[in-house]
């Protein structure tokens, strides 16, 4: 009788055991599809002409499929766009052919864009947990040919306000010719995407300012970013012509 009762417990354990060690397998199983997942992406580099464009500029470029993640006759189309760094804002965007995992090209730069700084954001056709494949980013600048006909700039009038516990940013438009520019109609933000805490438009005055007015006790590291000031403004430039113009600016707001 005593031995059965053994023999009984020896099973239990033993089932234990190997219960434990299908759930320990099973865990390694889904850790390395996990990892799998993560890191079987593409390898893209694309090979750009220069880092350095004028507006109007052609732009030249080779790019390379250096990893597949699936099998490499699927790849048939390179994404690529480019994307102004003080906004995030996407001002181009093109799709070349993919063959044999090689794509080149040629694209045109807008000759309405201002100086500064860009990014080309280059991937693939192929998607993985829902985002696109093989991301690419090559950081360049362009140096605008076109005069702006307008300036502006913009500082903090009052960093804060106690009894409506707002701060003050002063925005001053002013054309070439150093005169104030009435009526610009102004888009502003304030944050980051995904941390946005106000936004609006409104209009210069006729001493061509405007007073932005936010909530001082909201600004933090992530948000002080007053950003995404586009000015636009009908110039007349002849009788019949008048011409859009638009003017990008930033500032920190201090805590």
């Amino acid at each position: 009788m005593l031995s059965t009762i053994r023999l009984l417990c020896l099973l239990m354990l033993f089932g234990s055991f190997a219960m434990a060690q299908d759930q320990n397998l099973d865990d390694v199983a889904e850790k390395l599809k996990r990892y799998y997942s993560q890191n079987n992406r593409s390898t893209l580099f694309i090979h750009f002409d220069k880092n350095v464009y004028t507006n109007n500029d052609q732009v030249w470029f080779t790019g390379y499929l250096l990893k597949a993640a699936v099998k490499s006759d699927q790849y048939h189309t390179l994404y690529l766009s480019l994307i102004n760094n003080a906004d995030s804002s996407v001002v181009l965007q093109e799709k070349f052919l993919i063959e044999e995992g090689i794509s080149f090209g040629n694209l045109t730069l807008p000759d309405s864009l201002p100086s500064g700084n860009y990014c080309f954001v280059a991937n693939t056709n192929i998607k993985s947990d829902g985002y696109y494949d093989g991301e690419f980013k090559q950081f360049i600048t362009i140096k605008s040919t076109t005069p702006n006909p307008l300036d502006a700039k913009v500082s903090v009038f009052k960093v804060f306000d106690e009894k409506t516990q707002n701060g003050t940013a002063l925005l001053k438009i002013l054309s070439s010719g150093n005169r104030f520019v009435e009526n610009a109609e102004i888009q502003y933000q304030i944050g980051q995407e995904g941390n946005v805490i106000q936004s609006g438009k409104a209009k210069s005055s006729v001493i061509g300012e405007l007073m932005i007015h936010y909530p001082a006790d909201q600004i933090t590291e992530k948000n002080n970013l007053l950003r995404r000031i586009k000015l636009d403004l009908k110039l007349k430039m002849n009788r019949e012509i008048q011409s859009r113009v638009s003017l990008c600016c930033m500032i920190l707001i201090k805590l």
